[in-house]
């Protein structure tokens, strides 16, 4: 009885289709160096963005997936704030003690009014 039922269960698992494992993803080797060089190519004042990093780096890369890229970025940007040479604002990276102007179309000039009693009352 005991053979029967170990028939029965090999027929249920022949119709299923064989587990087809994905091929290992390639990690791309960047360094805490690759990443300051990176952002001071980009010169964003504001700090460069993960993505904008990831869109640079896979111009420079050739790898097949771009999840690589990524995972050698986060990796990289994880080990550059550990050892303080970038600094992380919000989802943002920033080279320390390096700074950037920003353009001059974002750039807002405001006028002193000479009219110290009439610019009181507006407010």
């Amino acid at each position: 009885m005991s053979d029967v039922d170990e028939r029965v269960d090999n027929d249920e698992h022949e119709d299923e289709e064989p587990v087809v494992e994905p091929p290992p993803i390639k990690v791309a080797k960047i360094s805490v160096e690759d990443v300051v060089n990176a952002i001071k190519f980009l010169k964003d004042h504001k700090g460069s963005s993960r993505a904008s990093l990831l869109k640079y780096f896979k111009g420079k890369l050739d790898l097949e997936s771009p999840e690589g890229i990524n995972i050698g970025l986060k990796r990289a940007c994880d080990e550059g704030v550990k050892s303080g040479s970038l600094v992380q604002i919000k989802q943002s990276f920033k080279v320390k003690g390096v700074e950037f102007e920003p353009p001059k179309d974002l750039t807002v000039v405001q006028e002193v009014c000479g009219h110290a009693d009439y610019c009181a009352w507006m407010d």
